[in-house]
């Protein structure tokens, strides 16, 4: 699958929380709209998403599936 901008991203279990976030600017809203708060954590450069799926009791395949969706997602800048 292909973003936007025509770059192939794949988001996967083990990756960290960091390293997710460091794909695209716009996974924030993924976290932030599951109420989790890893941005920002300094947990966030260990933990991995399975990690923090049943840490916060979310389905694995629903957040990498949301991740997925969300890549492409820009972010208002609040002025």
């Amino acid at each position: 699958m292909t973003s936007k901008n025509g770059n192939f991203r794949l988001i996967q279990k083990n990756m960290t929380v960091k390293q997710v976030l460091e794909q695209s600017s716009g996974l924030a809203k993924v976290f932030y709209d599951n109420s989790m708060i890893c941005h920002g954590c300094v947990g966030e450069v260990y933990h991995t998403l399975e990690e923090v799926s049943c840490y916060y009791d979310i389905d694995l395949e629903d957040l990498l599936m949301l991740t997925l969706l969300c890549q492409d997602y820009e972010p208002a800048i609040a002025c």
